[in-house]
Parts: C-alpha cells; structure tokens; sequence
C-alpha cells in the first residue's frame, strides 16, 4: 500500500542517490578516508587471520567489518568496506522518506526533505567512507521505525524482538544508536497506563535482552579470540571522557563550547529552516506524531549532550537527523505557504535549486576539505 501511493518518490530517491553518489565517487575519487579508516580496513584482517587490532576498540562496534567480510573475497578491504556502504546509502533514503512521511503526511515536503538528507555533506563526508557511521545512522532509522509499528501494534512480541534486533544490531555498529532504546522508554511510558506497571516491566526487560543479544554474541567471540571486555571497554572510555586519559590530547578549541556550536552547523547548516519546523511542528501534526518527533528529539538531544562532555564532533551531533529533517519538511512547508499567502510566491519551485545547490556545496567541501578545515582553522578531519 505504502509503494503503491508513493512509488514515484521512492523511484526519483533511488535514482537520485544513484546520480549523487556516482558523481561523488567520480570527483572525490573513491570513498573517503579518514585518520581512523586504517582501524576498519584492518579489522577484516583481524577478522579473517585472527591478527591482533591494530585499534581494539573497533572490536566492539564490528558491525561494518563484519557485514563487509562477503565483499572482501572479491574485492579489497577497503572497497569492500565503501561497497557495504554504498549499499546502506541506497537504502537510507527511502527508509527517511517512508519515517518522514508517516509523521508529516505530507509527501511532496518529505521527498524534498529527504532529498536534501541524502545530498547532505554528513551523508557523504562520514557516510560514504571507510568508517562505520552510516550503518549506525540507518540503523537510528530502521530502529525508530519499528519502535514507532510496536507502539501501534500494542507491543505485541513479534514487534518488541524486531525493534529490539534492530537496536542491537545498530549498536553493533555504534552506540549512538542506544538513543533510540530512550526513545523506545518514552513510548513505552506513554503508552501504558499506570495501573500496568508489571507490563511495561514485562516488555521493558524483553527488549533490553533482545537488544543485547548481538552483544552478547560479540562479547563471548572477541574474548575467546583476543581476551577482550565490553567492561573494560566502557571502563577505558569514562576515563576518556572524564579527562583522566592522559594519552588524547586536544587543542583548546575542541574543549570550548564554541567548537559544539561549530558541530552543530557543520551537521546540520540549514537549521534555520529546520528550527522554524520545529516551532510550527505542534500545528501541522497529530497528537501522536509530535509526540514521535518530541520523544525521537528529546532522546537525540540527551545523547548528543552526553557525548559532547568534554570533546564534541559533528559526527555525534548528526544523530539528531531523524528529528531535524523531519523538521526541515515541516519548515519547508511554513514558508512555502507563508510566501504564497503573503506575496503570491512558490517557494517550492526553487526547492530542485536548493537540493542541487547543497549537493554542490558538499561535492565542494568534501573535495577541497584540507583547505577549508586550514581556512576556518577549526575543524579536523577526525
């Protein structure tokens, strides 16, 4: 039902991602490496040839290395790693569209929203790179989506372990997709009423366990082959947070609150548009939808805090995405209607320019970005 009423948007957001990231391949000359690219290319060795991590950390968010071993038999580590994104790339947009769209009702403002999402320089810079993040990114989505269905379908267990799995496997790639387990809380607590307290304990704890089954899974084989702990994984990265581990060192700038503010905008540059969303999202939304969008960026929000103590990236700020795109779709929609109603104006008919135009400015950033991280003189790479 949902292809049949929207076959001509999720047709243009495949064949758009195709163009895009073809044109990005092309100009950027592959997929994008970072500092930390190395870690993920060498994981599959560790993988495959039981060699020790290069970085053991990675060891706990294998989800990438992992879902690329079937690639690297035909191709090498890295392209292997950049395939496995490129597919998740061609997905992402479609699984936006259908979330924005079921908040919004809206499919025309959702298509462009989602347009301009997967021309965004986070999709491209971090995304389609020999990194993990666009696995935990479309997993923040598959997750909030099947949340969203178990809070329609009463909790039914079918529902919980499908949201539950899909927590998990997300976190396999990265923990920022823990947020959505908070999201999952939220509902939860909306949903059932207080003389069920046993209930929602009941389907509280199935969830956690289901989630935790491919960490379990994880930590029983990455001790068996290399002695290591989620404990003392988590142990390592409070005492990294807290300040305690003397071996990172950062300049000044990246402990200020200004470099959050630059985090932000590097995410998420068209905020304005998105915050004017935000202020008239209540109005154009049911009950229960901006319920979805308050809880969905509530629980984003205290993630992204959490992660930003001491040392903040845009990589962490982007998992605010869900939210602010769908945002974006409401606020794109205000000043259209404002613009016609009020000087006879379609915004919407410049909405092709703006997609375009962001695409460029990404294909601009991401090519030239060792001259415009030395130009501002506050960004890095990693």
């Amino acid at each position: 039902a949902f292809y049949s009423s929207n076959g001509f948007e999720l047709r243009a957001i495949i064949t758009c991602s195709f163009i895009f990231s073809l044109t990005f391949l092309i100009l950027n000359g592959g997929f994008e490496e970072h500092p930390d690219s190395f870690d993920y290319i060498q994981g599959i060795d560790a993988v495959l040839e039981g060699q020790e991590w290069h970085d053991p950390a990675v060891a706990f968010r294998p989800g990438v290395i992992f879902f690329s071993i079937p690639f690297s038999i035909i191709i090498n580590n890295s392209n292997s790693i950049g395939f496995h994104n490129l597919l998740i790339y061609f997905s992402f947009g479609p699984c936006f569209y259908y979330l924005c769209q079921k908040i919004t009702k809206d499919n025309f403002h959702s298509f462009y929203s989602t347009l301009i999402l997967i021309s965004s320089f986070p999709i491209f810079y971090w995304g389609l790179a020999i990194l993990n993040d666009l696995g935990s990114w479309f997993f923040i989505l598959l997750s909030s989506i099947l949340i969203i269905r178990l809070h329609e379908n009463n909790y039914s267990i079918k529902y919980i372990i499908f949201a539950a799995l899909a927590v998990g496997m997300g976190v396999f790639y990265k923990t920022t997709v823990g947020y959505t387990a908070i999201f999952f809380t939220f509902l939860l607590a909306k949903k059932i009423q207080n003389s069920q307290y046993i209930r929602i304990v009941k389907i509280w704890s199935l969830f956690a366990f289901t989630a935790f089954i491919p960490l379990l899974i994880n930590q029983f084989y990455i001790y068996e082959s290399w002695g290591l702990s989620y404990f003392d994984f988590l142990y390592d990265l409070v005492e990294t947070k807290s300040g305690n581990d003397t071996d990172i060192v950062y300049d000044d700038l990246k402990h200020s609150n200004r470099y959050k503010l630059y985090s932000l905008i590097i995410a998420f540059p068209i905020f304005p548009v998105a915050l004017i969303g935000m202020i008239n999202a209540s109005k154009n939304l049911t009950e229960i939808n901006y319920s979805y969008l308050k809880y969905m960026f509530f629980s984003a929000s205290l993630f992204v805090i959490l992660l930003s103590i001491g040392i903040a990236s845009p990589r962490y700020s982007f998992i605010l995405f869900p939210a602010f795109y769908i945002c974006l779709s409401i606020g794109l929609k205000f000043i259209n209607d404002y613009l016609h109603k009020n000087y006879n104006f379609k915004f919407s008919k410049i909405y092709t320019l703006i997609v375009v135009a962001n695409f460029l400015l990404t294909i601009a950033l991401c090519t030239f970005d060792d001259s415009v991280r030395e130009m501002f003189g506050f960004w890095r790479k990693n």
